[in-house]
């Protein structure tokens, strides 16, 4: 269970990364980790 949840966070951490590149607002970023955090 520990390994899907360190790929969750892995995946999370690549998306946001993405979305920063593109910008995104306050919003969607906190969205993010909130998503992230669930998984972790």
């Amino acid at each position: 269970m520990g390994l899907l949840m360190q790929i969750g966070r892995d995946g999370g951490i690549c998306g946001g990364k993405i979305m920063r590149n593109k910008g995104f607002t306050l919003i969607e970023l906190l969205v993010v980790i909130a998503i992230i955090g669930l998984l972790a």
